[in-house]
Protein backbone atom coordinates (compact mmCIF):
# COMPACT_ATOMS: atom_id res chain seq x y z
CA UNK A 1 0.00 0.00 0.00
CA UNK A 2 1.06 3.68 -0.38
CA UNK A 3 -0.13 7.29 0.48
CA UNK A 4 -1.16 9.23 -2.47
CA UNK A 5 -2.37 12.80 -2.62
CA UNK A 6 -6.35 13.18 -1.40
CA UNK A 7 -8.98 12.16 -3.77
CA UNK A 8 -12.28 12.85 -1.66
CA UNK A 9 -14.62 15.97 -2.69
CA UNK A 10 -16.95 18.08 -0.62
CA UNK A 11 -19.81 19.53 -2.01
CA UNK A 12 -19.91 23.09 -1.61
CA UNK A 13 -21.74 24.12 1.56
CA UNK A 14 -21.50 21.18 3.25
CA UNK A 15 -18.49 21.03 5.39
CA UNK A 16 -15.92 18.14 4.81
CA UNK A 17 -15.05 15.97 7.20
CA UNK A 18 -11.37 14.75 8.61
CA UNK A 19 -10.34 11.25 6.33
CA UNK A 20 -7.45 9.55 5.20
CA UNK A 21 -6.76 7.48 2.40
CA UNK A 22 -4.77 5.12 1.22
CA UNK A 23 -4.10 3.03 -2.40
CA UNK A 24 -3.49 -0.48 -2.53
CA UNK A 25 -2.52 -2.64 -5.25
CA UNK A 26 -6.64 -3.22 -6.03
CA UNK A 27 -8.35 0.17 -4.83
CA UNK A 28 -8.65 2.36 -2.83
CA UNK A 29 -9.89 2.73 1.23
CA UNK A 30 -10.87 5.83 2.88
CA UNK A 31 -11.36 6.34 6.48
CA UNK A 32 -13.77 9.05 7.29
CA UNK A 33 -14.43 10.52 10.54
CA UNK A 34 -16.35 12.71 13.09
CA UNK A 35 -14.34 14.14 15.55
CA UNK A 36 -17.33 16.07 16.94
CA UNK A 37 -19.58 16.37 19.45
CA UNK A 38 -22.51 16.21 17.41
CA UNK A 39 -24.05 14.25 14.13
CA UNK A 40 -22.25 15.24 10.94
CA UNK A 41 -23.50 14.93 7.29
CA UNK A 42 -21.66 15.57 4.26
CA UNK A 43 -21.68 14.31 0.60
CA UNK A 44 -18.97 12.42 0.00
CA UNK A 45 -17.26 12.54 -4.07
CA UNK A 46 -14.90 10.67 -6.15
CA UNK A 47 -12.97 12.52 -9.33
CA UNK A 48 -14.78 11.65 -12.01
CA UNK A 49 -11.59 10.05 -13.71
CA UNK A 50 -11.24 7.47 -11.46
CA UNK A 51 -15.05 5.70 -11.77
CA UNK A 52 -14.59 6.74 -14.92
CA UNK A 53 -11.36 4.79 -15.48
CA UNK A 54 -11.82 1.77 -13.79
CA UNK A 55 -15.75 1.64 -14.58
CA UNK A 56 -16.27 0.80 -10.57
CA UNK A 57 -19.97 2.44 -9.62
CA UNK A 58 -20.12 0.35 -5.78
CA UNK A 59 -18.09 1.35 -3.16
CA UNK A 60 -18.24 -0.95 0.06
CA UNK A 61 -19.47 0.77 3.60
CA UNK A 62 -17.30 -0.76 6.67
CA UNK A 63 -18.24 0.19 9.86
CA UNK A 64 -15.31 -1.50 11.93
CA UNK A 65 -17.70 -0.99 15.35
CA UNK A 66 -20.38 -3.58 14.41
CA UNK A 67 -18.70 -5.11 11.93
CA UNK A 68 -21.36 -4.27 9.25
CA UNK A 69 -20.80 -3.49 5.59
CA UNK A 70 -23.21 -1.77 3.26
CA UNK A 71 -23.09 -1.13 -0.86
CA UNK A 72 -23.06 2.83 -2.15
CA UNK A 73 -22.45 4.75 -5.46
CA UNK A 74 -18.94 5.33 -5.79
CA UNK A 75 -19.76 8.44 -7.54
CA UNK A 76 -21.38 10.47 -4.81
CA UNK A 77 -22.77 8.98 -1.84
CA UNK A 78 -24.55 11.18 1.47
CA UNK A 79 -22.75 10.31 4.65
CA UNK A 80 -24.26 10.64 7.90
CA UNK A 81 -22.08 10.01 10.86
CA UNK A 82 -23.18 10.38 14.62
CA UNK A 83 -21.18 11.94 17.45
CA UNK A 84 -17.78 10.53 17.51
CA UNK A 85 -18.32 7.81 14.72
CA UNK A 86 -16.11 6.46 11.54
CA UNK A 87 -16.39 4.35 8.84
CA UNK A 88 -14.54 3.03 6.39
CA UNK A 89 -14.86 3.20 2.49
CA UNK A 90 -13.59 0.82 -0.26
CA UNK A 91 -13.38 1.35 -3.93
CA UNK A 92 -12.03 -1.28 -5.92
CA UNK A 93 -10.34 -0.12 -8.83
CA UNK A 94 -12.00 -2.66 -10.99
CA UNK A 95 -8.80 -5.07 -11.86
CA UNK A 96 -9.79 -8.20 -9.84
CA UNK A 97 -10.86 -6.64 -6.19
CA UNK A 98 -14.53 -7.59 -6.18
CA UNK A 99 -17.43 -6.55 -3.42
CA UNK A 100 -18.98 -9.51 -1.55
CA UNK A 101 -22.74 -10.11 -3.38
CA UNK A 102 -26.19 -9.34 -2.21
CA UNK A 103 -24.67 -6.42 0.50
CA UNK A 104 -27.94 -4.14 2.02
CA UNK A 105 -27.85 -0.73 0.48
CA UNK A 106 -26.27 2.36 2.72
CA UNK A 107 -29.04 4.53 3.83
CA UNK A 108 -28.46 8.28 5.06
CA UNK A 109 -31.35 8.02 8.20
CA UNK A 110 -32.97 10.89 9.97
CA UNK A 111 -33.47 9.12 13.80
CA UNK A 112 -36.17 11.14 15.69
CA UNK A 113 -34.90 10.75 19.71
CA UNK A 114 -37.49 9.56 22.35
CA UNK A 115 -36.84 9.04 25.56
CA UNK A 116 -36.81 5.94 27.33
CA UNK A 117 -39.30 5.24 30.38
CA UNK A 118 -38.71 6.57 33.90
CA UNK A 119 -38.49 3.23 36.00
CA UNK A 120 -35.28 1.26 36.16
CA UNK A 121 -35.01 -1.60 38.48
CA UNK A 122 -31.31 -1.77 39.66
CA UNK A 123 -29.57 -5.12 40.68
CA UNK A 124 -25.80 -5.76 41.53
CA UNK A 125 -23.81 -8.66 41.53
CA UNK A 126 -20.46 -8.87 43.22
CA UNK A 127 -18.41 -8.27 46.42
CA UNK A 128 -20.09 -6.30 48.81
CA UNK A 129 -23.22 -5.53 46.09
CA UNK A 130 -25.80 -3.34 47.30
CA UNK A 131 -29.39 -4.49 47.38
CA UNK A 132 -31.35 -3.68 44.63
CA UNK A 133 -32.93 -0.58 43.85
CA UNK A 134 -35.22 1.17 41.68
CA UNK A 135 -34.42 4.75 39.98
CA UNK A 136 -36.23 7.49 37.78
CA UNK A 137 -32.93 7.73 35.88
CA UNK A 138 -30.56 6.61 34.37
CA UNK A 139 -27.91 7.54 36.70
CA UNK A 140 -24.39 6.38 37.94
CA UNK A 141 -25.08 3.97 41.06
CA UNK A 142 -22.18 5.96 42.59
CA UNK A 143 -24.86 8.07 43.35
CA UNK A 144 -27.17 5.06 44.75
CA UNK A 145 -27.80 3.48 48.54
CA UNK A 146 -24.27 1.55 49.38
CA UNK A 147 -23.12 2.42 45.39
CA UNK A 148 -20.08 4.81 45.94
CA UNK A 149 -17.25 1.99 47.27
CA UNK A 150 -18.83 -0.75 44.95
CA UNK A 151 -16.90 -2.37 42.30
CA UNK A 152 -18.28 -5.02 40.03
CA UNK A 153 -21.52 -5.13 37.91
CA UNK A 154 -24.97 -3.76 38.05
CA UNK A 155 -28.08 -4.39 35.67
CA UNK A 156 -30.29 -1.74 34.97
CA UNK A 157 -33.89 -2.98 33.66
CA UNK A 158 -36.73 -1.36 32.22
CA UNK A 159 -39.40 -2.14 29.90
CA UNK A 160 -40.31 -0.35 26.58
CA UNK A 161 -43.67 -0.34 25.53
CA UNK A 162 -44.16 0.08 21.55
CA UNK A 163 -47.83 1.14 20.37
CA UNK A 164 -46.43 2.56 16.79
CA UNK A 165 -45.37 0.81 13.62
CA UNK A 166 -42.05 -0.90 14.28
CA UNK A 167 -39.31 1.16 12.63
CA UNK A 168 -36.80 -0.24 10.01
CA UNK A 169 -34.22 0.88 12.24
CA UNK A 170 -33.91 2.35 16.10
CA UNK A 171 -30.77 2.97 17.81
CA UNK A 172 -30.13 3.04 21.64
CA UNK A 173 -28.18 6.29 22.71
CA UNK A 174 -26.24 6.90 25.43
CA UNK A 175 -24.36 10.23 26.67
CA UNK A 176 -22.06 8.22 29.11
CA UNK A 177 -20.88 4.66 29.95
CA UNK A 178 -18.60 3.60 33.08
CA UNK A 179 -16.68 1.54 31.90
CA UNK A 180 -18.49 -0.80 29.84
CA UNK A 181 -21.76 -1.77 29.00
CA UNK A 182 -23.63 -5.25 27.75
CA UNK A 183 -27.37 -4.90 26.29
CA UNK A 184 -29.84 -7.08 25.96
CA UNK A 185 -33.51 -6.39 24.20
CA UNK A 186 -36.31 -9.08 25.04
CA UNK A 187 -33.87 -11.55 26.11
CA UNK A 188 -31.73 -11.38 22.95
CA UNK A 189 -27.98 -10.11 22.83
CA UNK A 190 -27.78 -6.37 21.36
CA UNK A 191 -23.86 -5.88 21.81
CA UNK A 192 -21.53 -3.52 23.92
CA UNK A 193 -20.98 0.08 24.44
CA UNK A 194 -17.78 1.15 25.16
CA UNK A 195 -16.36 4.15 23.25
CA UNK A 196 -17.97 6.88 21.00
CA UNK A 197 -20.82 7.05 19.98
CA UNK A 198 -22.22 5.03 22.53
CA UNK A 199 -25.14 3.79 20.80
CA UNK A 200 -26.74 0.32 19.89
CA UNK A 201 -28.78 -0.52 16.58
CA UNK A 202 -31.96 -2.55 18.14
CA UNK A 203 -34.64 -2.14 15.90
CA UNK A 204 -34.33 -5.70 14.79
CA UNK A 205 -35.43 -6.85 18.35
CA UNK A 206 -38.08 -4.65 19.31
CA UNK A 207 -41.18 -6.04 19.10
CA UNK A 208 -45.26 -4.58 19.49
CA UNK A 209 -46.28 -3.97 22.99
CA UNK A 210 -44.31 -4.94 25.48
CA UNK A 211 -40.19 -4.65 25.48
CA UNK A 212 -37.80 -5.57 28.26
CA UNK A 213 -33.82 -3.69 27.61
CA UNK A 214 -32.15 -4.66 29.96
CA UNK A 215 -28.12 -2.81 30.39
CA UNK A 216 -25.60 -4.70 32.15
CA UNK A 217 -22.64 -2.18 33.34
CA UNK A 218 -19.08 -3.01 34.83
CA UNK A 219 -16.90 -0.76 36.60
CA UNK A 220 -12.92 -0.76 37.64
CA UNK A 221 -11.48 -1.75 40.97
CA UNK A 222 -11.30 1.61 41.91
CA UNK A 223 -14.43 2.62 43.59
CA UNK A 224 -12.97 0.70 46.43
CA UNK A 225 -9.93 2.37 47.12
Amino acid sequence: TRLSPPQILWDAGMDGLPFAQRVTSDGRIYFVSNPTDQPARARFRLPVSMTANSGQQTAMIFDAVTGKNYAAEAKALNLSLPARGSIFVIVPDGSGQTLPANLPAYREVAFKERPLPANWKITFSGTEAPSAVTSRSLTSWNELPGGKAFSGQATYTTDLNWSEPLPLRCRLKFTSVREVGEVVVNGKPAGGVWLPPLELEIGHLLKSGRNVISVTVGNTLLNRF
